[in-house]
C-alpha cells in the first residue's frame, strides 16, 4: 500500500508540472505544438498502415506458370465495344467474326484494325502478339511495322490503361470447303520486381478468333464485310434513305453510296453547299485528301494521309474535328485501305472507331458503303527498265554499253515511338523518342514541339541497325507545371519524306508531404 501510495503521489507531481507547462503556453504555441505532434506521430502511422498490405500482397504473390499462357476466347456482341479479357481489352473495327467465302474468290477476306489497351491496373511487359490458323492464313503487323504470322514482341513496359497495340489483322479463306478457325492473342508479362531476379509469368491472353466458312457457291454473293441479312425481312420494307458522296483531285478521289462520320455523338452527313475538297500535292509517297465544311452551325474536318511505296499505296492517319468548339482532333491511326499502286480500293462496309482515351476523351465513328477509294492516282507504277542493246562504233575495238537508267525511291520514314512516360513536378523526367528510316543514306531530322516547361529537347543519335538507319532523341528535365500536354513529332529526310505523330505528355503535381 506503502508503495502504491508513493507511486500515485509521484505521478500527480508530474502531471501537475506538465499542466503548469501546458498554461503557460500562449494559443499559438498550444495549436503549433498540436501541429508538431500530428506530423511526427499521425503521418509515420497511417503511411505504415497503407504500405503494410502492399509487402503482404507481394509476399503472397504465387507465380502462374510461364507457358503456356491462359487462354480465354471472347465472345463478340454485335457492337463496337471493347473486350473485356486477358491482359487487354480489344477494340475492333469490324465486329463480324464469321464470314462466308466461294471457294477461290480472291476478294473474299476477314480484315479489321485491332487496338488493344492495358486493363491489369498494373504495368505489362514483354507485350506479345501471335496467331494460331492452319497453314498460316491469319496474318497481321508486327512490332517492326511488317506484315507476319510468327510472334512478334516489344520490350516496351506498358503502363495501365495505356494503349500498347494499333495494328491490322488480316485472315485470307483456305483452299479447302468448310469452317476454318484462326485466332489472334495478345498477352503481356506481370512482374514482381523486388525480388532478384524479378519474378514474371504472363497474365493470360487476349483473343479474337475468325471463323471462315468456304463453300462452293453464293446466294447471293456477300462481302466479308458487309453486315449480317436480316433472317426474317419486314413484310414492307421502306427503302434506306442514303448520302451519297463523290470527292476528286488530281491526287486522290473518293466515292461511296453512303457516308456518315459520329464526333463525340453528334452525326455529319457532308450534305450541304460548298463543301471544300483539296490535297497537298506531297509528293510521289506523300499525299492527303482534306475535306472541310460547315453543317449545323459547326465546323467539321474530314482530313486522311497517305503514303506509298513503289508497289502499294496507304493511309497511315486519319482524323476528324471533335464536333464542337474548340476543335479538338479524333485520330484514327492503322495501316487503312492498303492496296497496289495505281488501283482503286473497294468495299462494301467500312466502319471506323476511335475511342475517348486516346484523343483526350474524344470519341468517333467513320462510316462507308460501298467505297471506291484511290490515292495517287497521278502516279503511274515504275516499270521494268529493260536494258538497251550494246552498241558498236567503228573503229573502236571495245563495245560501248549505254547504261540503263536507275530509278531511286524515297522510303518515308517512320516514328516507332506510340506513348510517353507519365511525369510529376519538380522530378526529373527522361523519355527517348525514336524513328526510322530504310533507306540508309537519308539525313534524318526530329522535331518536337509543346513540351512543357522545364523539359528541353536533347540530343538525337542516329545510327544503323537491321539495314535501317534510326534516330533516337532524348527528352530530359525536371517539370515545372502540370497538365496533359500534346506532344507533336514530326520526322523528316532530306528527301521529302515526312512522318507526324501525336503524342499525350501527363505531369501530375507531387501530393503534399510525400
Amino acid at each position: 500500500m506503502m508503495n502504491l501510495s508513493k507511486i500515485f503521489l509521484t505521478f500527480k507531481k508530474n502531471l501537475e508540472k506538465k499542466l503548469k507547462f501546458w498554461r503557460k503556453l500562449t494559443s499559438n504555441q498550444k495549436i503549433s505544438l498540436i501541429f508538431f505532434l500530428f506530423f511526427i506521430l499521425i503521418i509515420p502511422l497511417s503511411v505504415l498502415a497503407v504500405l503494410t498490405p502492399v509487402k503482404l500482397r507481394q509476399k503472397a504473390q504465387v507465380p502462374l506458370p510461364a507457358t503456356p499462357p491462359v487462354i480465354i476466347t471472347p465472345t463478340l456482341a454485335p457492337t463496337i465495344s471493347p473486350i473485356q479479357v486477358g491482359a487487354y481489352s480489344l477494340r475492333l473495327t469490324n465486329y463480324q467474326t464469321e464470314i462466308t467465302c466461294k471457294l477461290g474468290d480472291p476478294n473474299c477476306y476477314y480484315q479489321t484494325t485491332l487496338i488493344a489497351t492495358n486493363r491489369t491496373g498494373k504495368p505489362l511487359y514483354n507485350t506479345t502478339m501471335y496467331q494460331s490458323s492452319p497453314n498460316n492464313i491469319m496474318s497481321f503487323i508486327g512490332f517492326d511495322g511488317n506484315w507476319t504470322s510468327q510472334k512478334s514482341t516489344t520490350t516496351k513496359i506498358v503502363q495501365p490503361w495505356e494503349e500498347a497495340v494499333n495494328t491490322l489483322v488480316k485472315v485470307v479463306p483456305p483452299k479447302i470447303l468448310g469452317k476454318t478457325n484462326s485466332t489472334f492473342y495478345i498477352d503481356g508479362q506481370t512482374c514482381n520486381i523486388n525480388v532478384s531476379p524479378p519474378d514474371c509469368y504472363f497474365y493470360g491472353a487476349s483473343s479474337l478468333t475468325v471463323t471462315i466458312n468456304v463453300v462452293e457457291s453464293l446466294t447471293p454473293t456477300t462481302h466479308p464485310l458487309s453486315p449480317s441479312p436480316q433472317l426474317t425481312p419486314p413484310l414492307t420494307p421502306s427503302p434506306a434513305v442514303l448520302n451519297p458522296i463523290k470527292w476528286s483531285t488530281p491526287q486522290v478521289y473518293l466515292q461511296a453510296d453512303d457516308f456518315y462520320l459520329v464526333a463525340n455523338g453528334k452525326k455529319f452527313f457532308a450534305k450541304v453547299p460548298n463543301v471544300r475538297v483539296s490535297s497537298d500535292p506531297g509528293n510521289p509517297t506523300y499525299t492527303t485528301l482534306e475535306v472541310q465544311w460547315q453543317e449545323n452551325g459547326q465546323e467539321m474536318r474530314l482530313y486522311m494521309y497517305f503514303h506509298a511505296d513503289n508497289q502499294k499505296w496507304w493511309s497511315p492517319e486519319i482524323r476528324t474535328y471533335g464536333g464542337y468548339p474548340p476543335e479538338n482532333w479524333i485520330y484514327y491511326y492503322g495501316r487503312f485501305f492498303e492496296s497496289p499502286l495505281g488501283s482503286e480500293y473497294k468495299d462494301n462496309f467500312v466502319l471506323m472507331y476511335s475511342d475517348s482515351q486516346r484523343n483526350k476523351g474524344n470519341s468517333g465513328n467513320i462510316y462507308f458503303k460501298n467505297l471506291r477509294l484511290q490515292a495517287f492516282k497521278n502516279r503511274l507504277v515504275t516499270p521494268t527498265l529493260a536494258p538497251r542493246p550494246t552498241t558498236w562504233f567503228t573503229p573502236s575495238p571495245h563495245p560501248i554499253l549505254t547504261p540503263t537508267p536507275t530509278v531511286s525511291l524515297n522510303h518515308l520514314p517512320v516514328i516507332t515511338t506510340i506513348s510517353l512516360p507519365i511525369g510529376r513536378v519538380g522530378k526529373t523526367y527522361t523519355a527517348t523518342i525514336s524513328g526510322y528510316d530504310l533507306d540508309l543514306d537519308n539525313i534524318l531530322t526530329m522535331t518536337i514541339t509543346n513540351l512543357p516547361p522545364g523539359i528541353p529537347k536533347g540530343p538525337c543519335k542516329t545510327s544503323i541497325v537491321q539495314r535501317r538507319k534510326q534516330i533516337s532523341c532524348l527528352i530530359s528535365g525536371k517539370p515545372t507545371k502540370s497538365g496533359i500536354y500534346s506532344i507533336g513529332l514530326t520526322l523528316k529526310d532530306n528527301r521529302g519524306g515526312v512522318a507526324r505523330r501525336t503524342l499525350s505528355l501527363r505531369i501530375y503535381r507531387l501530393l503534399p508531404f510525400f
